[in-house]
């Protein structure tokens, strides 16, 4: 399967006149590096932030903020599942999770590439479509092929991104392992300081020459906390979770001051990926990243269907995740509580 990059003569004009721009990134290490070879590649954003409320949405506050420059850019971020509306300038998306809207047909201030426009099925991470568009247009990419490949191996799309991989591994000597484990330092950084540290994240990445310069940074004192903190709830898992053999499930309530909700279902569902996992949290809202490795039960469906109507979610067939107010919490873990006892489906 050959990546497809639709729009790209309209992407290319974008770029071509790039004067004064906003970045806005997913918090996780796919957000970050996208984000970081754009900014390597482009210049310094005016203003440049992680989507800054749960899931993927944006305040009005970051909205604002990112308005006042001539042109947008946001990276793997789904934009057209949230208030695209409010959105004043000129803006570019670089996506790959599955869309429910095409915004180049919602107006032509939008700039938004996809590879599933083309491929429903297509799964290339952000990190990998940047690296693409900015090879023909002649960006030194090569030097950086570390970073994409860090994004590509956190989303799991080592697959269909191969030639990503093994342009690191042999630029860069370093191994499958080596990015991996950069991966998890994105992720803890932001399961330990939340916002601020997926912020420090990509400082760091940003300034980075190699990655021995990450290795050596303060990140690498998030990733062992992280890390302990993880292992503490792994075990916890095996005697608290409640199974649900009518769906081959799992679901379990974390109690943490850590962000560490996605990382732990990931951890868990790849121990036994055709089984069903389902981590959530609750604060002043539930938030709760499900995983199915096999795709047997389609999750971002899943979270689609049971937020409908009092949330927000959505995402990939084997990862996904749902934010639910607090006046809504009960509804929702009635619905989930439904489909997993297998007396309701979706």
């Amino acid at each position: 399967m050959k990546l497809i990059i639709n729009e790209f003569d309209r992407v290319k004009k974008f770029l071509s006149d790039l004067d004064e721009y906003s970045l806005v990134y997913h918090k996780d290490s796919d957000g970050v590096c996208s984000a970081v070879l754009l900014s390597k590649f482009l210049g310094t954003p005016k203003v440049v932030s992680p989507n800054d409320l749960p899931g993927i949405g944006i305040t009005d506050m970051l909205v604002n903020s990112i308005n006042s420059t001539k042109k947008i850019i946001f990276t793997d971020l789904p934009v057209d599942q949230t208030s695209y509306d409010k959105i004043k300038r000129e803006t570019l998306i670089i996506d790959h999770h599955i869309p429910k809207t095409n915004l180049n047909k919602v107006s032509n201030k939008f700039i938004h590439v996809n590879p599933r426009f083309s491929d429903p099925n297509a799964y290339y991470p952000a990190s990998y479509i940047v690296y693409k568009i900015s090879e023909p247009l002649g960006m030194d990419v090569k030097k950086c092929s570390w970073i994409s490949a860090v994004g590509v191996i956190g989303d799991h799309g080592e697959k269909t991104c191969k030639d990503v991989i093994e342009d690191a591994i042999r630029d860069h000597g370093i191994d499958r392992n080596d990015l991996n484990f950069l991966s998890n330092i994105i992720e803890s950084s932001k399961g330990v300081k939340g916002m601020s540290g997926i912020s420090e994240a990509y400082q760091i990445f940003l300034n980075a020459e190699s990655p021995k310069d990450v290795l050596e940074s303060k990140l690498i004192g998030y990733y062992h906390k992280y890390q302990k903190e993880i292992n503490q709830l792994i075990s916890d898992f095996r005697y608290h979770s409640e199974f649900f053999p009518e769906t081959d499930s799992y679901l379990y309530e974390i109690k943490s001051r850590y962000n560490i909700t996605s990382v732990l279902s990931t951890k868990i569902s790849e121990e036994m990926p055709d089984s069903a996992v389902f981590v959530y949290k609750v604060r002043d809202y539930l938030f709760i990243s499900a995983r199915c490795q096999t795709g047997r039960i389609n999750v971002g469906k899943l979270m689609e269907k049971l937020s409908e109507g009092i949330g927000s979610g959505g995402g990939h067939p084997q990862a996904a995740a749902a934010t639910i107010p607090k006046k809504h919490i009960e509804e929702f873990m009635e619905r989930l509580r439904k489909y997993l006892e297998g007396i309701q489906s979706v």
